[in-house]
Formats: structure tokens, sequence, C-alpha cells
């Protein structure tokens, strides 16, 4: 075994206590506490930026969750597409709260009055951009009043890249 150390853990020192080297036990808290806030450093640092990995991963559960979901024709009254993505990445839990940009890609209406079906996705933390169609696509007028017996089933494609 080793030999006992009459060493104290703390010493004393202008008033203040320290983690005493001398003391094997004291070393190790020392190791301990670098460790600890080196961990602590780092996860405050991920926790603030969008990862890769992260975006991917909250585009395709957003996509999962807006095709496993019927949307009634009276909510989609209150909620245009580029909301519903928002929110459906925000309920990912991936990434930071806030961050991720969607945009509407392409023409803002087509010819027969629908809204932009056809969205990018990106973050000012990552360099990959992410396409997502939405189908079908948002007319710019619901019937009045919106009937909240009619489900609509959207079906969502992405696609890395630009639109």
């Amino acid at each position: 075994m080793g030999e006992p150390h009459d060493e104290p853990v703390f010493i004393r020192c202008r008033g203040h206590y320290y983690y005493n080297r001398r003391n094997p036990i004291g070393r190790v808290l020392i190791v301990a506490a670098l460790l600890a806030s080196g961990w602590l450093l780092y996860d405050q640092y991920d926790g603030t930026y969008w990862s890769e990995g992260e975006l991917r991963d909250a585009v395709h559960a957003a996509a999962e969750d807006m095709e496993a979901k019927p949307r009634s024709e009276s909510s989609l009254a209150f909620w245009d597409y580029e909301g519903l993505i928002r929110d459906a990445l925000h309920a990912t839990g991936e990434g930071q709260e806030f961050g991720a940009v969607v945009t509407a890609a392409g023409e803002e209406g087509t010819a027969d009055g629908a809204g932009p079906d056809r969205f990018e996705i990106s973050t000012p933390d990552t360099t990959t951009v992410y396409c997502i169609s939405v189908s079908p696509p948002r007319p710019e007028r619901l019937p009045d009043p919106p009937s909240p017996d009619r489900d609509i089933d959207l079906a969502v494609e992405v696609e890395q890249g630009s639109c």
C-alpha cells in the first residue's frame, strides 16, 4: 500500500481554501474540476450552434412529423407552410431553439392561385441547405368558412441542396 499522507486535502491561504496538490485526493479533485469545467464549456458551445447532423436530423424528423398528422382545413387557414415547417423543426428538439431559416423557394404563387410549396431550410452555422416540397400546395384562399371536418394529408419530400 502507500504511505499515509499527513497533508490535508484543503489548505487555507489568505482567507481562502484551495485544493492541496501535495495530497493525492487534492490532485484528483484538481483534475476532476478541470475536466468538469471543460465539459461544461463544450456543452455550452454545443448548445448554441447548429451542427450539420443536427440540421439533417431535424429536417427529416420535421418532414415525418408533418406527414404523420393530417391537418384540418380550418387549421391551414391560420398557418402557412413556412410556419408549419418552422414549428415542426422546433418540435424535434434538435439544434438550438432558434436559428433555422425557412424561406419560400421559387415563385410566390402558381397560376392556379396556390401558394409556394417548396421551401429551403438553412442555418447561419451550417453550409448545407435542404429543400422541402409540400404537396398539395396550400391554396391562397381557403373556403369561407374553412371546414373543420375536412382533413388534408400532406406529402413532404426532402432533398439536400437548394430548390
